[in-house]
Order: structure tokens, then C-alpha cells, then sequence
């Protein structure tokens, strides 16, 4: 139990979470380009998800009960950075950009929780699927960035002057 309020512990579940972002979105990538929309996913995408799911919401309670943690500005710069890209989708999909523009967006889409999440909120919007998923996940990344800026603002008053 003790290990659980270690930051090193919480350090370490944030480095774990790159591979399991960066495989998830592989896979759901790759899949979603060979069947299509509205197929099921490999039960390694929702392990997966599950697994990111978990390790975000361990890392924000964490952070809710007042911990130090030397990464929240790193992961703030992240969530704010995805934030971004998907108010950029949610433009650009509101305005009906050409879809040289939409392409252009994918990518940066991919490092944002939309890849990694993409099975689950698939289930959730079945017409408006992108203007959809992309709202709920700006929102999403919104508060991530948040919660993790209120952190690093609380740990800079509470740090001792060097």
C-alpha cells in the first residue's frame, strides 16, 4: 500500500503510458483502415484502452489528493498540446475544410486521446462521428490540462525557495 503513495511508482505509470498510447492507436489505426467504421475491435484495443484508462484516472487521483509529482508539466504541456489539435479537428470539421486539411490532421490526431480511445467513442456516436468524438475528447484534454495545471501551480507554492 505504501507503494502506491511512492511518486517514483506514478512516474513510472507515465512512462508506461507512451507504449500503450502509441500501440493502441497502431492498432486501432491499422483497423479501422482495414474494415472500416462500425466494426468491433481486436480485444488487444480495449485491453489496451482499458489499461490507459486506468493508469490516467490513478495519475489524476493522485494528483486530486494533493501529491507531488515532478511530470505534471510535462503531461500539462501534453494535454494542453491535444487540446489543441482537437480544437483544431472540431474547426475544422464545424467550417467544412477541405480534406487536404482534414488529412493534415490525423497525424497529430493519433497522439491526442482520440486514437487511443477511438473504440469507445464509436459506440457513443453513430452519426456525427468525428464533430462528436473530437468535442468530448477538446473537452476531455480541457480538463486533464486543468486539473494537472492546478497541480503544478500548487507544487511551485509549496516548494521551499532554492
Amino acid at each position: 500500500m505504501k507503494r502506491l503513495q511512492d511518486p517514483e511508482f506514478f512516474c513510472g505509470l507515465t512512462v508506461l503510458l507512451i507504449p500503450i498510447h502509441l500501440i493502441g492507436c497502431w492498432i486501432n489505426g491499422i483497423h479501422s483502415i482495414d474494415h472500416g467504421y462500425g466494426h468491433s475491435y481486436p480485444v488487444g484495443a480495449y485491453v489496451l484502452m482499458a489499461a490507459w484508462l486506468v493508469i490516467v484516472a490513478a495519475i489524476d487521483l493522485y494528483l486530486l489528493c494533493g501529491r507531488r509529482f515532478d511530470f505534471a508539466t510535462g503531461l500539462q504541456r501534453y494535454w494542453l498540446l491535444s487540446a489543441a489539435v482537437l480544437l483544431a479537428t472540431v474547426l475544422a470539421l464545424h467550417f467544412d475544410a477541405p480534406d487536404k486539411l482534414r488529412n493534415l490532421l490525423v497525424l497529430p490526431l493519433m497522439l491526442s486521446p482520440y486514437g487511443i480511445l477511438f473504440p469507445l467513442l464509436e459506440g457513443f456516436f453513430a452519426k456525427e462521428f468525428a464533430a462528436g468524438c473530437s468535442q468530448v475528447m477538446f473537452l476531455f484534454s480541457l480538463l486533464q490540462w486543468a486539473l494537472f495545471k492546478v497541480s503544478a501551480g500548487r507544487r511551485k507554492k509549496t516548494d521551499p525557495p532554492t
